[in-house]
């Protein structure tokens, strides 16, 4: 189960601080820690803002849970939910592409003590969503490369970027 799995990935939790915010960030199946979350923050009662970043290729097709995924942002449980269906138009989008244009968001989030979430392709996803918070720290944060660099690396030592790739 879901739950099982969050429990079972030690670097996979939730911050003990609960008004921390939250960016979970997830492409296909990646999703799947993320419902746990949510799930769990349900009997937690979480204060901080929790934002869900997800792709897949179709809207149709492929909206894993969105139905639950609704539920929680009518509830207020799930605090806003980005997504980027890449097969949905001549264009493709990446959910990389969808932290991009939200980069001033991410980036004030993280001066809030923020903890992100990455879970998904290592090949993929990984590289992608690295390259995209250094040029949020470099863009929003007016970092230089090196300092942006130092930035993510910091964020892995303080336990703030938690990735589950495979």
């Amino acid at each position: 189960t879901i739950d099982s799995y969050v429990r079972a990935n030690p670097h996979f939790h939730l911050p003990e601080d609960d008004t921390a915010p939250v960016i979970m960030i997830g492409a296909g199946t990646g999703i799947a820690p993320y419902m746990g979350f949510l799930a769990s923050d349900k009997r937690q009662q979480r204060s901080g803002e929790m934002h869900l970043f997800f792709g897949e290729r179709t809207t149709t097709h492929d909206f894993l849970y969105e139905q639950e995924l609704n539920d929680w942002l009518e509830s207020k449980q799930l605090t806003a939910l980005y997504t980027a269906f890449s097969r949905d138009q001549t264009e493709k989008i990446y959910v990389q592409h969808v932290l991009a244009e939200h980069g001033d968001l991410v980036w004030q989030l993280m001066q809030k003590q923020g903890h992100i979430y990455v879970c998904g392709s290592k090949d993929n996803l990984g590289r992608a969503i690295e390259q995209t918070l250094q040029n949020i720290a470099m863009t929003h944060g007016n970092m230089r490369e090196d300092e942006a660099k130092t930035w993510l690396y910091d964020l892995v030592s303080q336990e703030r970027l938690h990735q589950d790739l495979y």
